[in-house]
């Protein structure tokens, strides 16, 4: 107990100095996959136990651009400290291989993200310089387009994916509020599962493994510490 209280009372200080701010982000994201390999396949005929009913292909997923956006709380005891944000997440990224099979349709996520950075910053003159970096958890919302559906995505996709962030930004007090840039790169830990792509023509899609999606993020941010 004297040690809890010992830590207690070195706290309390540092709780009430810590400075907290809230931010809002807002900015284009480029989105890239690696390579990922699949089966393609008759529903009708399709025999996971027989190969003559499926063909093994390899599927690219280009560069695509989207967007992010939302809030986080900072809270800066000193020149280091933590941010809690809530961010939604929007990617597209267009089908295409060898045959051209795909080339016609996008498939497009969309996530709620929770992160939790740790951040440190300094003074340059009238410029706020600061680094971070952490943990993010995605939660896939929609997993769709309007050509290519997947089969009960909701109940069979991994809903939860684990991404590592970290970037760099700037702020500087403008027309009394704070203003910067802030450039972030997300890597995809686990990937995107999601269950059988069914195309227009009635032929499907499984994929092997979770394709994973990496994120550069070119934001703006309004407010913060």
């Amino acid at each position: 107990m004297r040690l809890v209280a010992l830590a207690l009372l070195l706290a309390l200080p540092l709780a009430t100095s810590a400075q907290i701010g809230v931010d809002l982000t807002l900015g284009p994201t480029v989105s890239w996959a690696e390579d990922v390999s699949g089966v393609a396949f008759d529903p009708a005929t399709f025999d996971p136990n027989d190969p003559s009913t499926f063909e093994q292909q390899e599927f690219s997923f280009p560069t695509s651009v989207g967007f992010e956006a939302g809030l986080g709380v900072i809270v800066m005891p000193g020149p280091v400290g933590v941010r809690a944000g809530v961010h939604f997440l929007n990617t597209s990224a267009v089908l295409d291989e060898d045959g051209n099979r795909f080339n016609r349709e996008s498939l497009d996520a969309s996530f709620i993200t929770f992160q939790l950075d740790l951040r440190a910053g300094t003074n340059l003159g009238p410029l706020h310089a600061y680094a971070f970096g952490g943990p993010e958890f995605r939660y896939l919302v929609d997993l769709s387009d309007e050509d290519v559906t997947f089969a009960s995505a909701r109940e069979e996709a991994e809903l939860i994916s684990t991404v590592a962030t970290f970037g760099a930004g700037l702020t500087f007090d403008f027309a009394g509020t704070k203003l910067g840039p802030k450039v972030s790169y997300s890597l995809d830990l686990t990937g995107v599962e999601g269950g059988d792509l069914v195309l227009d023509d009635g032929t499907a899609v499984r994929f092997d493994e979770a394709y994973d999606l990496d994120t550069l993020l070119f934001g703006l941010v309004l407010g913060g510490r």
